[in-house]
């Protein structure tokens, strides 16, 4: 009973169907299968603990698994991802400044970057595997304004970002895959190698560690695999 604020049609469609996810003006969101058809399957995949707030966007990632949610009001958790096609979710937020969060877009190579398009410009991250992630600014040439839309063109990685009032702006989004244990220092890890690794992988870490330590190992695309 109240107005849809995004739709986003998944590239993981079956081939002569339709696959949607559309958000709402109160945080509810749906996934709507064979949208074509006369009788659609519709599931809501609202999390308890989203904000009573605007969906403005859903991002894939390699798979229908992969979501990030985000929210465009103040004083709500923004960013919201699922590893499990919207059967749990996880707050990621991190150290984001607590604005509107437009838009967002996976890196089409590795779901462990993510972009977001926000009040204050374009932030970014690339450890969204992990469960405190930690987003940066991306400002440079276009500075803090109000950004509203990304599109990516992915024969190139060009992402194109909407500006309130400010134009467009263009860049090439690389690929920058988190693989150092330094670019987490509060991590009790301090050296892991080898490095790429094919079959055992040795983790040092800071001090001795009583009891059981738990990890996982995520692919590129942001499915856990191990």
């Amino acid at each position: 009973n109240t107005p849809f604020t995004h739709v986003k049609y998944s590239p993981h469609s079956p081939e002569g169907t339709t696959t949607l996810f559309v958000g709402g003006q109160t945080g509810r969101l749906f996934k709507v299968e064979n949208a074509d058809d006369n009788s659609p399957d519709v599931t809501e995949i609202t999390a308890d603990e989203f904000p009573v707030a605007s969906v403005s966007c859903v991002a894939i990632g390699g798979s229908e698994d992969t979501l990030l949610v985000t929210f465009s009001n103040y004083g709500v958790a923004s960013v919201w991802q699922s590893y499990d096609g919207g059967q749990n979710w996880t707050n990621m937020e991190g150290n984001l400044p607590d604005m509107p969060v437009r838009y967002a877009l996976y890196h089409p190579e590795d779901a462990r970057q993510a972009m977001l398009a926000t009040e204050l410009g374009i932030w970014s991250c690339n450890h969204m595997h992990l469960p405190d992630p930690q987003w940066a600014p991306d400002v440079d040439g276009m500075a803090n304004v109000r950004t509203d839309m990304l599109q990516l063109r992915e024969a190139d990685n060009t992402v194109l970002a909407a500006t309130h009032g400010r134009g467009l702006y263009t860049t090439t989004w690389t690929s920058n895959p988190w693989v150092s244990v330094a670019e987490l220092p509060e991590l009790p890890v301090r050296n892991i190698w080898p490095n790429p690794v094919s079959d055992n992988i040795n983790i040092q870490l800071d001090k001795a560690t009583d009891g059981q330590l738990q990890a996982s190992l995520t692919d590129m695309q942001g499915r856990q695999v191990y």
